[in-house]
């Protein structure tokens, strides 16, 4: 049984031919990225920054990938990776996504976007996370009630073409962070720019800045955003049965990481993916450092009026800590 299923998994001749006369190019450009990045020494802001969440990635599909998305960038998600990937979507799209956090803490995120042709593509979603109850405790080291904590983020996205092979996409976001009875609030952006490579078919390049704004304030501190810069890149293969994409991340509040994502869709159902990133590595040890999952796509109805179901599923080690495990529903119609 696993030799037949491997042999279905084998790719055909012609499109190893294919693989092989594009991946060098790509490889190169993966090499650049890794040498020319220049946040690979401690960042000067370590540790110091606020509203940590904003790092949390959204979607099980990207996690599982290593959360190398920012070029691919093709579905409602991106809203997060990359807003200028919003203009891929052909129709209109809602999300749901839910990540098993780590202890009792639980992650969400929904949007909704749209294709308005003409004036572009707009967006919108929420993302919270909760804490569950949080043991109280005094400086004395007194038990006090218990307490409670959330974080909540809106985002509202717009994203256009500038030309046939250039796209362009902002952010706007609202950030809410309470802790018991204290609260505090700020705003940030995000921009992004694809590239559709005309030289190299199937190959596309991004940079992204996200979480651009004042710092939050919280009782008598304030502290900045985790301000963060990407750049990637994603190639297709096989009539997009395969994609590999990889995105260098330079943040500020901690050093720059690598992240490495395959994604091999089987007769357009059936999905298998693994990701590679550095950016837990010195924290989880190098088995967090990987991530797989799978995807099942369904399509409803007729050609004129179709809708699609991705359903997908992640599984993200975290050390001693076990893992997390994510799930997403994305319908387009």
């Amino acid at each position: 049984m696993v030799c037949e299923l491997w042999g279905k998994l084998q790719l055909p001749v012609k499109h190893r031919k294919t693989f092989m006369k594009n991946s060098g190019f790509f490889t190169l450009f993966l090499v650049l990225i890794f040498f020319c990045s220049p946040g690979f020494a401690s960042s000067e802001w370590a540790g110091m920054n606020s509203a940590q969440f904003l790092k949390i990635s959204i979607g099980a599909r990207q996690a599982a990938m290593g959360e190398a998305f920012s070029a691919v960038a093709d579905d409602i998600s991106s809203m997060y990776w990359n807003p200028a990937g919003l203009v891929q979507i052909q129709e209109k799209e809602i999300v749901f996504s839910h990540a098993f956090w780590l202890g009792y803490t639980s992650y969400d995120f929904l949007a909704y976007s749209r294709n308005l042709k003409g004036p572009g593509v707009f967006g919108a979603g929420i993302s919270s996370l909760f804490y569950g109850n949080l043991a109280g405790m005094d400086d004395s080291g007194n038990s006090i009630p218990d307490f409670s904590a959330y974080d909540i983020l809106g985002i509202l996205s717009y994203a256009r073409n500038l030309s046939k092979s250039t796209s362009f996409g902002l952010n706007l976001k609202l950030i809410q962070q309470v802790i018991e009875k204290e609260g505090a609030g700020s705003w940030a952006v995000d921009a992004g720019l694809l590239f559709k490579s005309n030289t190299f078919k199937n190959l596309t390049l991004a940079c992204v800045f996200q979480n651009i704004g004042p710092g939050l304030k919280i009782i008598n501190e304030c502290r900045p955003l985790p301000y963060s810069t990407r750049f990637a890149a994603s190639c297709k293969f096989f009539n997009d049965c395969l994609t590999i994409a990889a995105d260098a991340d330079i943040p500020s509040s901690q050093d720059a990481s690598i992240h490495i994502g395959v994604e091999y869709w089987q007769e357009d159902v059936i999905a298998f993916r693994i990701g590679y990133k550095t950016s837990t590595f010195q924290d989880l040890g190098f088995l967090s450092c990987f991530s797989i999952g799978m995807g099942y796509r369904q399509v409803f109805g007729t050609r004129r009026n179709r809708s699609t179901l991705n359903i997908d599923y992640a599984f993200v080690p975290c050390g001693d800590l076990i893992g997390a495990h994510r799930i997403s529903f994305l319908l387009k119609f």
